[in-house]
């Protein structure tokens, strides 16, 4: 069983990557890499995430309405703004705290798939051995590292089974661990 960290703080700094500003910029939601997801071309993965909170259930032409205003949306920060509306709030399909965890690695499987640079940074990272990929932000503790750096770091964690896909052929013990597919 892998042990993720408690405090990302503690690792050593060589068994860490601080993605999210300058120097792991193209690891974040918010990059220009496009991304083929849900039969659709997103701009980044900010807009196939926010959108993806308004997919599933019966159909709902007030929920496909946002989801199309998301697509459209000119960057990922207006992307998030309109998901964060709350004039849509109640469109937001209701399993959405189960199962955004699994659709966030569904998109980055698809962009790091689609996007030569990204699949490159991938085994890049995997040559170093166990490095974890760690979300530097510190207003986000369920994607990030958080403020206190005891986040989840749930996006660096999607990263992290990827490498475990591409170098076991498909296998992840960290996905398994945590009951995804």
């Amino acid at each position: 069983m892998i042990e993720i960290p408690k405090n990302w703080a503690d690792l050593p700094e060589d068994e860490r990557f601080l993605f999210y500003s300058y120097m792991g910029w193209a690891l974040s939601n918010f990059a220009a890499v496009i991304v083929d997801y849900d039969g659709r071309i997103w701009l980044t993965a900010e807009h196939a995430y926010q959108a993806a909170k308004f997919k599933g259930g019966s159909y709902d032409s007030n929920k496909q309405r946002v989801y199309d205003k998301i697509y459209r949306a000119p960057d990922p920060l207006a992307a998030k703004q309109i998901a964060y509306s709350w004039a849509y709030t109640e469109f937001v399909r209701p399993d959405w705290e189960y199962v955004k965890l699994q659709v966030m690695l569904d998109i980055k499987r698809a962009q790091v798939a689609g996007s030569v640079n990204l699949m490159n940074a991938i085994i890049k990272f995997s040559k170093f051995g166990k490095v974890w990929l760690v979300e530097d932000s510190s207003k986000d503790a369920y994607w990030g590292r958080g403020k206190d750096w005891c986040g989840l770091n749930n996006l660096g964690i999607v990263y992290m089974i990827i490498m475990e896909e591409h170098l076991n052929d498909g296998y992840s013990e960290l996905r398994e661990q945590l009951g995804l597919i």
